[in-house]
């Protein structure tokens, strides 16, 4: 699911990212929503805390593929 980008001055970007402890269907969903999120906004690449998710996640994209760095 598409979901809103944060931007400046919102402060939840500021936030230090916690590392990813655990490989579950919700980091699936996560990432699923980030590649939703970049193909809506014409993005090369997206930080999990650009969508509110306070996890260190980044997905890249590289070609036609979507890479999720963890």
């Amino acid at each position: 699911m598409v979901q809103p980008l944060l931007k400046y001055p919102d402060s939840r970007i500021r936030l230090i990212s916690a590392n990813v402890r655990f490989f579950n269907e919700e980091l699936l969903q996560w990432i699923n929503d980030m590649v939703d999120t970049m193909k809506a906004n014409d993005l090369e690449a997206l930080s999990a805390i650009m969508i509110g998710i306070q996890y260190s996640v980044i997905v890249i994209k590289e070609g036609d593929e979507y890479l999720p760095y963890i």
